[in-house]
């Protein structure tokens, strides 16, 4: 077993989750660093990016997608904001989800009405798993602190989004989605 290896199971059994692992990025995200899926409760590691990443941004991704993996499958670990927002998924393109009952509800909001990028970037589950990242990669690499600080910020919006601006566009994703 593989040092990353080592850590996901550590990190599931550490926190009462199933994670599956796959080497197999999903469609649309072949690019990424890693990715959790809630659906299938599988990590998805890009091997290519991994490999080839810094020791320190290596972990940095995999301790958010961590994160996600606890946020949605451990609630009541969080705050009422992150246990909301953990429930929704804005990419930059618009695209949306919604995850219900086990399923995925999608839509695509309008250009026009919101800004993807802050939207994004601002949802709660993101900072906080950004915050945890952070954190842990700083445990694990002290030297590195000013570069993963640097890497944290560049995922942090300018000016984040109120929780009430927040609300609504989880509104209108909720009556748009299917």
């Amino acid at each position: 077993m593989s040092e990353l290896e080592q850590w996901i199971e550590r990190f599931a059994w550490e926190n009462g989750l199933t994670i599956r692992l796959s080497y197999e990025m999903p469609k649309g995200r072949e690019d990424w660093y890693c990715n959790y899926d809630v659906e299938t409760q599988s990590l998805y590691i890009n091997r290519a990016r991994w490999e080839g990443a810094r020791d320190f941004e290596a972990m940095y991704y995999l301790f958010h997608e961590l994160r996600h993996a606890e946020q949605f499958f451990a609630p009541q670990r969080f705050d009422e904001a992150v246990r909301k927002s953990v429930r929704y998924a804005v990419f930059y393109d618009g695209t949306c989800y919604k995850f219900e009952n086990g399923k995925r509800r999608e839509c695509r909001l309008a250009a026009t009405e919101y800004d993807f990028i802050s939207l994004s970037e601002s949802m709660p589950h993101e900072l906080d798993a950004h915050r945890y990242a952070c954190e842990q990669a700083i445990r694990l690499f002290p030297q590195k602190r000013r570069e993963i600080l640097s890497l944290r910020d560049s995922w942090l919006p300018p000016k984040a989004l109120s929780l009430d601006e927040l609300n609504a566009a989880f509104d209108k994703i909720d009556g748009e989605a299917k």
